[in-house]
């Protein structure tokens, strides 16, 4: 469907095109302005027109490809810092604030923005919270929804509404501010949020070893996580299955740091050590590894800790032949498989029916989009997925807003 006559004065010669995301090629608007924002949302609504929110497409494969796309609203150009006060460890910034410049920002006042995802210098605010990806720290700080504090949220119906705020301890009403994180531009465009930050560690110390096996890495898993918990900022085993990499990030107050290392060394044997820049430099490039790029099928997996194990089993006697990279964060019972070919339609269904028998669930990335559908309907509907689409409705009554994202049945009957 062309854009409407409105539309295109009132973005000229502003409209891109949004392609190479698994979905249709469409038009993508950039507004400057929250005014410009709610125009757009006014026209695509008078018109018919189905809306995607976005900020730079980094997460756009996280959740469904919607049906039916007119319009790609993107927030890349609602940027700069709100408000910032240091002493309160608080930060309000537009949408489309890359979180490199949130970061660098924060970090000269002593704080640590979470949380930690690929692709620093394109992600911005508002996807982020749209998407509410598992950081790589989120071991020690924890989801996105724990951060957020506040949002500002455009309404298809011209309204901009605002939950929460700049506080810390905020009991005035709801906290509907969560239901935005996660929310995939189902109930609104981001433009603006407030985020509770970190204080920055005094030191941090990465500890890295070579494995024998998946298994081995498990165990040792186990036994860290309850030697190291109070300073342990990330777990993870990483690359061929076959011999991977075991990697400790710790940080906190020198003396906590230095103890946790002797631990990882009573636990691990010989070890190698990297150092504040140095374990920031090779963390920062384990963090951006995540990126596919295109080229590999990426499957998530996301069970209870105790139950990751037999998850990873299910994996493994589903695909013996393939040949696989993982990213493993065995404390949180998160990891990514990816696949050096796409395994097909039969195959994807073949790992999702014997993830789920180990009491998991799973996600794929830059698989085919009707495969990617049949395996959320088949898993079955989600607990409350009444109250899902009610919220929905009460949001987006008009149905202006791209659907699916979360869930086949949430969006327009």
């Amino acid at each position: 469907m062309p854009l409407s006559t409105r539309i295109d004065e009132l973005l000229g010669d502003r409209v891109g095109r949004l392609s190479h995301w698994g979905g249709p090629n469409v038009p993508i608007a950039s507004p400057r302005s929250e005014s410009e924002v709610l125009a757009l949302l006014d026209a695509a609504r008078a018109d018919g027109l189905a809306v995607l929110p976005i900020g730079n497409g980094t997460k756009l494969d996280h959740a469904l490809i919607p049906t039916r796309v007119d319009l790609a609203l993107s927030t890349r150009r609602l940027t700069g810092i709100v408000a910032y006060e240091p002493a309160e460890g608080v930060l309000t910034a537009r949408a489309g604030t890359s979180l490199r410049v949130l970061r660098e920002t924060v970090a000269a006042h002593g704080h640590h923005f979470s949380p930690e995802v690929p692709h620093e210098d394109r992600a911005t605010l508002g996807g982020v919270v749209s998407a509410a990806p598992s950081g790589a720290d989120r071991l020690r700080h924890g989801p996105v929804r724990d951060r957020v504090l506040g949002v500002r949220l455009a309404r298809t119906d011209g309204r901009v509404v605002r939950s929460g705020g700049a506080l810390v301890k905020d009991v005035a009403g709801y906290d509907l501010q969560r239901l935005v994180v996660g929310a995939h531009g189902s109930l609104g465009v981001v433009l603006e949020v407030s985020i509770r930050l970190a204080s920055a560690a005094d030191e941090r110390v990465l500890v890295r070893r070579r494995l024998a096996s998946v298994d081995e890495g498990l165990e040792l898993a186990r036994a860290l996580a309850a030697a190291l918990h109070a300073s342990l900022r990330a777990l993870r085993i990483d690359g061929d299955p076959e011999r991977p990499w075991l990697t400790v990030d710790i940080e906190g107050r020198a003396a906590v740091v230095e103890r946790s290392l002797a631990r990882a060394h009573d636990v691990l044997g010989p070890v190698h050590v990297l150092r504040d820049a140095g374990a920031k430099r090779v963390a920062d490039e384990l963090r951006e590894s995540r990126r596919l790029g295109g080229r590999w099928p990426q499957l998530e997996i996301d069970a209870l800790p105790s139950r990751f194990g037999a998850a990873l089993a299910a994996v493994r006697n589903e695909v013996r032949d393939a040949k696989l990279s993982v990213e493993l964060h065995p404390a949180l019972g998160l990891g990514w498989v990816r696949f050096a070919h796409t395994p097909g339609r039969a195959g994807a269904h073949t790992l999702a029916r014997a993830l789920r028998a180990a009491g998991a669930t799973s996600r794929w990335c830059g698989l085919d989009a009707e495969v990617r559908r049949e395996l959320v309907e088949a898993a079955g509907p989600p607990a409350g997925l009444a109250l899902m689409e009610r919220l929905r409705r009460a949001f987006d009554p008009t149905d202006t807003l791209a659907t699916p994202r979360l869930h086949p049945e949430l969006g327009p009957s």
